[in-house]
C-alpha cells in the first residue's frame, strides 16, 4: 500500500480496525488494478467477516458475492454481519 489511500467505510455501527482497514484498502487497490481474484488471511478470530461484508459497498460491486463455509452456522453468522453492515442486504 503506498500509505495515501483512506478508506472511508460506510456508516455502520461495525468499526473497523486498523489491520482490517489495511486488509479492505489492499482488496480494493487490487481491484481497482483489474484483479477479481484477491485471497485474504487473517487469524482465526480478527474479523475476516466484517472486512469482506464491506467488500460489496467499498468496491461498487454490482455483481454477486458467493460465501462458502463447512458450517451452516458460519453462513447464518456472516448473514448477520453482513445485514448489520447493510441493512438491506439480501441472501438467497
Amino acid at each position: 500500500m503506498d500509505g495515501k489511500t483512506q478508506i472511508r467505510p460506510v456508516q455502520t455501527t461495525c468499526h473497523l480496525r486498523a489491520y482490517q482497514s489495511e486488509a479492505l484498502t489492499a482488496v480494493r487497490d487490487a481491484y481497482r488494478a483489474g484483479k477479481r481474484r484477491v485471497i485474504v488471511s487473517l487469524p482465526t478470530g480478527s474479523g475476516k467477516t466484517v472486512v469482506f461484508a464491506h467488500f460489496p459497498r467499498v468496491l461498487k460491486m454490482k455483481k454477486r458475492l458467493l460465501v462458502l463455509a463447512h458450517r451452516e452456522e458460519l453462513l447464518l453468522q456472516a448473514r448477520d454481519t453482513f445485514r448489520s453492515i447493510d441493512p438491506e442486504f439480501q441472501t438467497r
